[in-house]
Order: structure tokens, then sequence, then C-alpha cells
């Protein structure tokens, strides 16, 4: 066997137990992981929709990676699933080959994608979209650190950090702190060398940086005060101080501690002690939330685990944080990978400290801290480095025991690792109910599109819209009543409800003397309710609806 085919055969190795492992960890996926109707079916959506509309929108880029994957898989449903397989194992396979490039040893490339694979954080995090700028930060880094030429890799740095913020808006922080970074030593480099490459280097950055960030600046709007007052309310939830909705009612909250705030800048000026406050239970929170997320799939979280994962934690983050403050010093090759690397960190800090310590925000900083870590541990003795096993010689190389001692516990990993389905370990899967005993979201979606009505139903339901799975369909959410309930039927000629705890608890129906009494007079002559199996929910339906069928 030539060396290249030895060299092949390693990598494929290596690739398909990172494969497997995710293979176990996605089978019967559908039957345990429900579809949620928030933000990631909002994605969905707009990427079924995407046009040329879209171009420069608030996630775009992502809404366009739907919109591929829908001219393959047509059925929305479908889609979703499809879409979070697809990322789940594109993640940890970059991983990979980001930590071959980097030169680190087969076995310690793998090990470190499939211990992030197997933890809670990559499990549960959502929305997907987060994955899905993990998967570019960890593909702008691959190219990085694959090209030679330090002007190119600015340049690839520049145009990864203008995709990342047109995935997630709050990049924009980033882009302007490496582009500020930049211009200053492209300046510095023209003054030295006298080539006029660095000062068209420059006028390409800021010009990109200047219609990126006055002109379609994708963070602009609301979205950050929607998303801090959503969670300043679920903190209050959380610590018991208040009883109703947060992602419904937390305008109402904001206006009661903030006054008339737009902004999150406004709205420390207007209660400076609340903000701080905010600010302290996020930090004093983190702690004890990146220990449950590190954990392996399905660890009992006894209080010795949660140390020994405390200490494992920081035992990476300190690997990371010393390896990047030295190899900034040292590796000046390099050095345009760590400084992305670190403008990322900024505006996920911010975000956790003054937002909310959500998954999907502490995912990319486990993702590149893992990175970071696995790249300064000295890996290149540890089950040999890379040319231990493309060695000369004969083959197998079955001499060097800690080739082949990488091979049986990599085996072994993998066969620990607990299908998610069934949750038993082992090689085979055993068989497993649908999730909910058939209560579920795509349970409520299937029941209306077998209902086959022809007509536009206008929808009224709390926890999201199903827009995207159900053909002419209009989602009304329950924040959207402004007036008493019969009248508030009239004016959006709702012809479908779903009734659930949630629209029954919410404020606005709760207190409604014309709710309670529609939801005790259906049956009637105009509306009918419709059991949805043996779940605690139901549709009323207008009569008129049905006889289209």
């Amino acid at each position: 066997m030539s060396e290249k085919s030895k060299k092949i055969v390693i990598e494929l190795f290596f690739v398909a137990v990172i494969a497997a492992v995710c293979f176990k960890l996605l089978h019967d996926i559908t039957k345990v992981m429900d579809i949620q109707f928030a933000d990631e079916t909002a994605y969905l959506g707009r990427g079924i929709e995407f046009g040329w509309r879209s171009l420069f929108a608030d996630g775009f880029i992502y809404y366009a990676w739907y919109k591929l994957l829908s001219l393959v898989v047509k059925d929305a449903i479908t889609l979703y699933y499809a879409n979070y397989s697809i990322l789940f194992t594109l993640l940890p396979m970059l991983m990979y080959a980001l930590l071959r490039k980097m030169g680190r040893a087969p076995f310690v490339a793998a090990f470190f994608p499939i211990a992030f694979a197997v933890s809670n954080i990559h499990i549960i995090a959502w929305p997907f979209i987060t994955r899905f700028a993990v998967c570019l930060i960890l593909l702008t880094c691959l190219l990085i650190l694959s090209v030679k030429n330090e002007k190119l890799k600015y340049l690839i740095a520049l145009c990864g950090l203008i995709l990342l913020l047109y995935t997630r808006p709050e990049y924009v922080l980033s882009l302007v702190i490496f582009a500020i970074a930049v211009l200053i030593y492209l300046v510095y480099r023209f003054i030295k060398s006298r080539e006029k490459v660095y000062v068209f280097l420059a006028l390409i950055t800021l010009l990109l940086s200047v219609f990126i960030v006055f002109i379609k600046n994708p963070a602009g709007g609301e979205r950050s005060v929607v998303a801090f007052g959503q969670h300043y309310a679920l903190n209050l939830q959380q610590e018991g101080k208040i009883s109703i909705n947060p992602n419904t009612n937390w305008q109402t909250i904001m206006k009661d501690t903030f006054g008339t705030a737009d902004s999150v800048e406004q709205a420390f000026m207007n209660n400076p002690r609340a903000m701080v406050d905010h600010i302290l239970t996020n930090i004093k929170r983190l702690p004890r939330r990146i220990i449950e997320i590190s954990l392996p799939y399905q660890t009992k979280n006894t209080f010795q685990v949660k140390i020994a994962f405390l200490i494992f934690v920081g035992f990476l983050a300190l690997a990371a944080i010393w390896g990047f403050i030295k190899n900034i010093r040292t590796q000046m090759q390099d050095r345009v990978y760590y400084i992305l690397t670190a403008v990322l960190h900024i505006p996920l800090i911010i975000s956790i400290c003054l937002i909310f310590p959500r998954d999907h925000y502490l995912l990319v900083l486990f993702a590149v801290v893992s990175v970071l870590a696995a790249k300064n541990l000295p890996s290149s003795k540890v089950f040999g480095g890379p040319g231990t096993f493309f060695q000369k010689g004969p083959w197998p190389p079955g001499a060097n025991l800690k080739v082949w001692a990488s091979y049986v516990v990599l085996i072994l990993i993998l066969i620990a690792v607990p299908w998610r389905a069934g949750k038993n370990r082992g090689l085979l899967p055993h068989p497993v109910r649908d999730l909910k005993n058939g209560c579920s979201n795509r349970m409520k979606i299937t029941f209306i599109k077998d209902l086959k009505i022809n007509d536009r139903i206008v929808f009224l339901a709390a926890g999201g819209s199903m827009k995207p799975y159900i053909d002419n369909f209009r989602h009304v959410p329950e924040y959207q009543k402004e007036a008493p309930f019969n009248t508030f039927l009239e004016q959006e000629k709702i012809n479908m409800i779903l009734i659930d705890n949630r629209l029954k608890r919410d404020t606005r129906f709760e207190n409604d003397n014309e709710f309670k009494e529609f939801l005790a007079g259906v049956p009637n002559q105009t509306w009918t309710r419709m059991d949805m199996g043996k779940c605690r929910i139901y549709l009323l339906v207008k009569k008129d609806l049905l006889k289209n069928e």
C-alpha cells in the first residue's frame, strides 16, 4: 500500500468514527425531538420564500442555506429535521478538519469533536442558526490556515465575518473591531514597505465596513431590545418575581421597570440598578449552566460529576487562553486566525452578560474553546503524532502500540455513546415510541393537514406559527390581541383556534370574560370542537371552513 493510500485510510477511519457517533445520536430523531414553532420555524419559512428582496436582511445567509436545501427536500417537516441532521454532523467534522490542519494527531483531532458531539450543548442548542454560524466560523478558520499568503488570509477573514454577521447580526461588532485592527496594521505595513497592495486592501476593508455598518446594517431595528426585554422578564420569572408569560408580556414588564426605553442603552439610563441586577444574575447563572451543558448526553448530574466536569472545563479554558496568548506572539503566520478568534468572542460575552446565558451563545464558545484547547495540548506525543501514523515500513504499523490503542479507544467510545432514541448503549438501537405519546407539535401540523381544508386558515394560537408547514395558512399570535375577544375574532377573521394552557393562561385571554363565555358555548351553530387524540388540547373550527374540505 502506498504512503498516500495509507494516509487516506487513516483519515477515513477517524472520519467514519465521528460520523458513526453522530448517526447514533440522530437515529430516529423525529421520535425524540419535536419541531419548535418559534425562531427556527420562522427561519425555515423565510428560507422557503427566499428571493432577491431578502438580500442584506438579518439572517439572509441562513435563509439562502435553507433555500438550497429546500430545492432537494420539498416537505417542510422533513426539511426541518434534515437541516438539523446536516449541521449536527457537519460541525464536528469541521472541528476535526481544522485540528488536522493545525497538525494535531488524528486521535486527538477526533477525540475533541466526539466529546463535543456527545455533550448536552451540541444536542440541545436551539435555534439551529447558531450551529450554522459555528460551521461558518470553523470553515473560515480552516481556509485561513490553508493559505500561506498573509494578504489573502485577511481577505478570507473579512469575507467570513461578513457572511457571519448576515447570519447573526451581533457579529457586526466583531467586524468593526477587526476592520479597525486591520486598517491600522495595513497602514503600518504600507509605511514600512510602500507596497500599493496594502492601500488597496485598506480601501476594500474601509468601504465594505462603511457600507455594512451605515447602509446595510443587519443589527438595526428592535432586535436587541426585544431580546433584552424577553430575557429580563425571563429572569424575573425564574426568580419567582412574576408568574405571567415572559415571552408575550415582556413589553409590559419593560415599561414598568424601564419606562419608555426603546433601546438597551436607554434602559440602562432609565434604571441602572435594575440593569446591573440583571447582569449580575446572568453572571451568577453562568457557571452552573456551563457545567450542565458540558456533561455528556445522559450523564447523571451528581455533585461529584459536576465537580469533575468543572475541573475539566476549567482546564480546557486555561489551555485555550494560555495557548492563545503564547501563539499570537510566536506564530506570526497565523496571527489573522487568532485575531479573528478574539474578536468573535466579544459580542458573545456581551450577549451572555447583557441578555442571557442562552445555550446557543455558549455553543459558539464551547466549539471555539475546544479547538483552541486541543490545539495547545502536547498532542504530538499522545497516541502518536502524524509521523507515526504515516511511517514508512510494513503495513499495518503493528509495532506502534499507541496507534492501535487509539483505534481501540475510539471504537470503545463509539460503543459507549448512547443511541439518542431508546437511550441504550451498544451497536444496535432499541425500538422507541414517538415522543409525548403523539402529543407533539408535529402531530398538530399533521392533524390540521389531514383535514384537507381548501380555504384559507386564519389560525389563533400561542407559541409560534405553523405557517411554513401548512398551505394557505395565516397565523394570528396571542400577543396581537388588544380588543375584547369577540371584536378580536371579527377584526382578524379567525376561523380556527388551538386551545391549550398557554393560550388560556395568557393574561390577555385569561382576564377576558368574552373568551371564557366563548369556550363555554362551543360547540354551537358556528363553531365545532375537534379533540386531538388523547392530548389535553383541542381545535375550535368554524363549521363553514369544514364544509369546503
